[in-house]
């Protein structure tokens, strides 16, 4: 699995391609400031942005689709 750039962080990280971004940043690196919002990208809560001009949805974005791509989002370690 190509690796992530989260923040500025490289990240190397070893999930099956159809996880969620969401469900990588919190449970597989940890990085539990992440919200899980609604489930349906509808509320806001989980936004990110890797160079487009808009930012998408966590929660729906899988990793098959983000290995590779710097990753800017709010998400803090504890």
């Amino acid at each position: 699995m190509p690796g992530l750039t989260i923040n500025g962080n490289p990240q190397q990280v070893d999930v099956d391609p159809d996880t969620p971004l969401l469900r990588v940043l919190r449970d597989t690196i940890g990085l539990t400031g992440t919200r899980y919002g609604c489930g349906i990208a509808q509320c806001g809560a989980e936004p990110f942005e890797y160079g487009a001009p808009e930012a998408v949805a966590l929660e729906l974005y899988l990793m098959a689709r983000a290995g590779g791509m710097p990753i800017e989002t709010p998400a803090v370690r504890p």
